[in-house]
């Protein structure tokens, strides 16, 4: 009869301290945060799967890139004073080889500034069998401007008139220069 006592107390203890592990342990991952988090200007970035989030103006922005790894991307004064604006048309030629690249930064640049009240036109610059519009450098005005991307031989951002023209040497590198753009028009990189 001892004997069991002394069984059934040495059970208790033991599931006493594995749920004491099991408790402590799901504490001090939920006080860590349990993702790595990197700050930018004051703004912790938390790195996940698929890039970055932080919240700006308490809303939670998706980035594909850390700040300082598109840091490298020159975003002139004149282009910054640009797209502080409330609309952003943008625009690429529909048979540019990367067109899956341009239509998904399109669409995500779109989504990310939805989010301030700027909105993003998506377009190309001719006739097309998607009803999107013909938007051209030709369109850009001081308070209207064009992104135009493309493809080209290097990677660059510069102003062609009242034109941005986005040029990207890989496919890539056009996510880059939208997380850039995103990171100028929301204040956390000038």
């Amino acid at each position: 009869m001892k004997k069991r006592k002394d069984n059934k107390r040495m059970q208790t203890i033991m599931m006493g301290f594995i749920a004491f592990i099991m408790v402590t342990s799901i504490v001090g991952f939920l006080w860590k945060g349990g993702q790595p988090k990197v700050e930018y200007n004051g703004i912790p970035f938390v790195q996940e799967a698929s890039g970055w989030t932080a919240e700006i103006n308490t809303q939670k922005i998706s980035f594909n890139y850390h700040p300082n790894e598109v840091e490298h991307i020159n975003i002139s004064p004149a282009i910054t004073q640009r797209l502080d604006t409330v609309e952003i048309d943008t625009t690429y030629d529909i048979n540019d080889s990367y067109a899956e690249y341009i239509a998904k930064v399109q669409y995500t640049l779109g989504l990310g500034l939805n989010n301030f009240d700027i909105f993003v036109v998506k377009g190309f610059t001719e006739e097309n069998e998607f009803n999107r519009p013909v938007i051209t450098c030709d369109d850009a005005t001081a308070y209207v401007p064009v992104i135009y991307f493309k493809k080209s031989n290097e990677t660059k951002v510069y102003l062609e008139g009242n034109c941005i023209m986005a040029e990207a040497y890989r496919g890539d590198d056009l996510i880059k220069i939208k997380d850039r753009l995103l990171y100028t028009i929301l204040g956390i990189m000038k």
